[in-house]
């Protein structure tokens, strides 16, 4: 597929999922550089009668910017963006690696970052609907291994996914579990990690964010999509868990408590516990490709968010996993 026609068919995905209505004021962050794609999209959202606002935002933007902009902008980088982000009806983000390439003065850095928390507190507090794409780019390609044509295809075959072909594996999973409360976790011979559910609901991300989501805050999805989620409850976890490049890690009480076998210190690990988890169910993601949120989305991966907890999310990929005595992953 050429270049213009994957930008055309991927704008009016993206109008699709995020739902642009008439009148609405829509924030597109372009961090991939992807400069036919964002005219397109920017056409998709006029057409469907909404305004969008660009915001530019490429690793090779925010390099220079940390680089020379002056250091009281960046303590106020948040300034007229908060307004934004307080105004604006719901946010399109398109990804192509963030930051992968950005180096710069740590201290500099530190001012822009505080900027980015106050204002990420502004979008949560509102719930607004937001959208992320994963966007082939040649530093991207590059960054995985593969080429440019190859990760194009890849993004698209996964993002072309019809909502049947997601809703189906999704249904599956909540036919047989979806009042399941006990879930199991199991990577190495040895491993049992025992958690509990908070609620009874699990959170569809299918790449189409609708009235019925917004209402019941599920307002983050994501192109390529195909995943369920649910909240964890507090203090339930207890077993062990092998992490690949982590180590053994022992729960009690919902938290690390010990650590074995890992190359990172323990005091790095000790008292992460997990909050979420979520269940890739991507039918055409079959492999990771390296790309950290996209890979969750990969059949058949489990996703454990330990939230503000500097071990972030872990992701495994072969994990066996039972939710109550049904088994949904794993050999």
């Amino acid at each position: 597929m050429a270049s213009s026609d994957f930008a055309l068919w991927l704008a009016w995905r993206i109008a699709q999922g995020i739902d642009a209505g008439v009148g609405e004021w829509i924030l597109v962050r372009d961090q991939a550089g992807h400069d036919v794609l964002l005219r397109e999209v920017a056409t998709a959202l006029a057409e469907a009668g909404a305004t969008p606002l660009i915001e530019i935002a490429t690793p090779e933007w925010l390099a220079r910017v940390l680089a020379h902009a002056p250091q009281e902008a960046l303590m106020h980088f948040d300034q007229h963006r908060r307004i934004w982000l307080e105004q604006c009806h719901r946010i399109v983000t398109l990804d192509g690696g963030l930051l992968d390439a950005v180096q710069a003065d740590e201290h500099r850095q530190a001012l822009w970052l505080e900027a980015q928390v106050r204002l990420i507190a502004i979008e949560e507090s509102r719930h607004v609907p937001h959208l992320v794409v994963a966007v082939p780019t040649p530093s991207k390609a590059a960054q995985l291994g593969m080429t440019l044509e190859v990760l194009t295809s890849t993004l698209l075959d996964a993002q072309r996914a019809t909502l049947f072909d997601l809703e189906r594996p999704m249904d599956r999973v909540l036919l047989k579990a979806s009042e399941a409360q006990r879930l199991q976790v199991r990577f190495a011979e040895d491993d049992a990690l025992y958690l509990m559910r908070a609620t009874t609901q699990w959170q569809r991300n299918d790449g189409y964010i609708e009235a019925e989501d917004v209402a019941q805050h599920n307002t983050l999805a994501t192109l390529p999509a195909g995943a369920l989620s649910t909240s964890l409850a507090p203090e339930t976890a207890h077993g062990v868990l092998t992490v690949p490049n982590v180590g053994k890690l022992h729960f009690a009480e919902g938290h690390v408590v010990q650590v074995e076998s890992s190359e990172l210190p323990a005091e790095m690990l000790l008292g992460a516990a997990p909050v979420a988890l979520r269940l890739g169910l991507n039918p055409v993601l079959r492999q990771p490709l390296g790309w950290s949120w996209v890979d969750q989305l990969v059949h058949g991966a489990v996703t454990l968010d330990f939230g503000d907890h500097p071990l972030g999310e872990i992701t495994l990929h072969g994990a066996a996993l039972w939710l109550e005595d049904w088994q949904a992953f794993g050999a």
